[in-house]
């Protein structure tokens, strides 16, 4: 989907914490070009890609977008942030939407097979699943994916 939208390159990026590059957003008579970090897992690849396509969805991000998962390494922004944020939500809606996520938490009573089956059906990570999982919990329930979990389900 992200290619209908813009020039993609997958490369090693060697500048560490570095998952994606957003060129060119909104740029009048230019294409947009997304430079994916090779270097990362297929499913982080995967979420990368539906972020970086929701920069180019969002009208109002502009402009050149590292995305960076080092805070030390970000100009002290609050628009940086929440356009990650922004980024981030448009992806977890896209990879894992709300109404199929919802009906999955109502039938499945044990939130590890849930979580599971989040991350095989969508293929997304452990963590991707476990964060978006949470987010559509009741208040009072709280879903934790642990590590050695994350890595079971690469």
């Amino acid at each position: 989907m992200l290619e209908r939208y813009a020039d993609v390159v997958e490369t090693r990026i060697p500048i560490r914490g570095i998952d994606g590059v957003c060129l060119n957003l909104k740029v009048p008579g230019k294409k947009p070009r997304v430079i994916i970090n090779s270097s990362n897992s297929r499913l982080r690849r995967r979420f990368t890609e539906a972020h970086e396509l929701g920069h180019i969805i969002i009208p109002w991000h502009m402009g050149t977008i590292v995305d960076h998962l080092d805070p030390e390494h970000v100009e002290s922004s609050d628009d940086y942030w929440v356009f990650e944020e922004e980024a981030n939500q448009f992806a977890a809606e896209l990879l894992m939407p709300s109404p199929w996520l919802g009906e999955l938490i109502e039938s499945t009573p044990n939130l590890s097979t849930a979580h599971k089956r989040i991350c095989e059906r969508c293929e997304v990570s452990a963590l991707a699943a476990s964060r978006r999982l949470g987010s559509l919990l009741p208040e009072n329930i709280v879903f934790v994916c642990q590590k050695d979990n994350e890595e079971r389900h690469r």
